[in-house]
């Protein structure tokens, strides 16, 4: 009976509520993302040249720890988007509305693995008898 009036309230959401939720949610994953990969992978990752970012990552640990949770705290948010968006242009067209929620949900899951790997990284640099 909860999950039918949790529909139900998706479903009675106004567009003008549904472009305010999607704008905070873009907000949010602006500034997660932009820490992640501005403040913290452009300062560690030096690209071609493997032994420098070994050194910043090993330095930085805690901050290269700090942006993958960002990282995953942003796919997370992201997952909110499509259906504040589905709301919003579901009148315009519902197939298409329905094809951008399907492609977000694809998406997430492979960032995700995308994120485990690099963090890979940091488990391979740490020594750690896994």
């Amino acid at each position: 009976m909860n999950s039918n009036k949790k529909t139900a309230r998706i479903a009675d959401l106004s567009p003008r509520k549904a472009a305010k939720i999607a704008g905070v949610v873009y907000l949010i994953c602006m500034v997660l993302a932009f820490f992640a990969n501005i403040f913290v992978r452009e300062r560690l990752i030096v690209p071609g040249d493997a032994a420098t970012t070994v050194n910043n990552i090993m330095a930085n640990e805690s901050l290269f720890r700090l942006g993958f949770v960002a990282d995953l705290i942003f796919l997370t948010v992201w997952l909110l988007l499509p259906l504040a968006l589905y709301k919003l242009l579901k009148p315009v067209n519902k197939i298409h509305a329905v094809l951008m929620v399907l492609f977000a949900l694809v998406m997430v899951p492979i960032m995700f693995i995308n994120n485990v790997s690099q963090f890979g990284a940091l488990l391979l640099l740490s020594g750690a008898g896994y």
